[in-house]
């Protein structure tokens, strides 16, 4: 992280808390301090599916950003079923492994894709469109046929911002994706409200002057945010973002905003089976998701239904992989009755 040194008031004051956000935001998340650097991206102008790194993990190019994914194939595939999962922000591929090992057993297979390939820091990788996350969700057909698989049924497995992606595309029908039932782990599903965008830009333009990526303390930023007296602040984002001790943020222009989306408004159009869980002590996003159920207690729709994983925070699908499979079993079972 980098701050213009002339643009910054209370520089030592916040070079300071620098460090103790990033420590706490490692922590929300699930972030190991020894976890590894991030893959390195060959200088390739094309990367074609099937282009495996000294990692195991295959590349390939989707628009203008490079991703990767990793596969866990199972001895006996005769039920044919296949999870496609996408990690949050602070993941990556292998954080799926456990899970794999539990699919595998049972005879499904595993894509992991890997959504931190480009960029020249961690939040530049972290950067990206909810469109672009739909957009590598939609390749899973093809990085099938190009290892020469092919699935009976397709179940998409989301956590954090990937569950984003998931309902997003849950949302556009059937006609728009693959997959025949969809697994939301600790989602983020809050229409946010481009104005409450804008103002986030006024102040950090105003009072740190930098494009920059940036770890902002909530505390330290929110009386700035009230000295505008902008009432287009949306509520819900604000208390969301008052969970965090701190979060990353880049100018609206380029972060990941899910307003676009419009998830929330479109749940009664999903026609597929759904589930959206939580770890039992999920600290991140209560807010979405409970405005997702006083909607659907409203307009029901039969397709979704709600769950818990217990003893399990905001990576329930590291931190209790057999209670996610079970969701898995439990969708499964309702595909079969479609």
């Amino acid at each position: 992280m980098k701050f213009k040194e002339s643009s910054i008031p209370f520089e030592k004051e916040i070079k300071e808390k620098e460090e103790l956000i990033n420590k706490e935001f490692k922590t929300i998340f699930g972030v190991q301090e020894d976890a590894p650097e991030a893959r390195p991206v060959p200088d390739a102008e094309k990367i074609l599916y099937g282009d495996r790194q000294p990692d195991g993990i295959f590349l390939l190019e989707v628009g203008e950003r490079v991703f990767g994914y990793e596969t866990y194939q199972p001895t006996n595939e005769a039920n044919g079923v296949w999870l496609v999962t996408e990690h949050g922000h602070c993941g990556q591929a292998r954080d799926w492994a456990k899970l794999a090992k539990l699919a595998n057993e049972k005879g499904f297979g595993l894509l992991s894709l890997d959504m931190h390939r480009k960029g020249k820091n961690m939040y530049e990788k972290m950067s990206m469109k909810i469109d672009q996350w739909m957009a590598v969700a939609q390749q899973a057909p093809a990085i099938f046929q190009k290892h020469n698989i092919s699935p009976k049924k397709l179940i998409f497995l989301g956590q954090s911002s990937g569950g984003s992606a998931g309902a997003a595309l849950a949302t556009e029908g059937r006609e728009k994706h693959p997959y025949d039932g969809v697994i939301l782990i600790g989602p983020t599903l809050t229409t946010v409200d481009p104005e409450a965008l804008k103002v986030m830009d006024k102040v950090i333009d105003q009072h740190l002057g930098s494009d920059e990526d940036i770890m902002i303390d909530w505390k330290w930023l929110a009386p700035l945010i009230k000295q505008f007296k902008d009432e287009n602040l949306n509520k819900a984002y604000a208390g969301y973002l008052s969970t965090l001790p701190g979060f990353p943020y880049r100018h609206s222009r380029d972060s990941m905003t899910i307003d676009d989306s419009r998830i929330l408004e479109k749940l009664n159009k999903v026609d597929i089976p759904m589930i959206i869980t939580r770890g039992e002590f999920d600290q991140v996003d209560h807010q979405s998701l409970n405005k997702a159920q006083e909607i659907l207690k409203k307009e029901h729709n039969p397709n979704i239904t709600f769950g818990t994983i217990k003893g399990a925070g905001h990576q329930a699908h590291i931190e209790n992989p057999k209670l996610v499979m079970n969701s898995i079993e439990q969708l499964l079972a309702e595909t079969e009755t479609d």
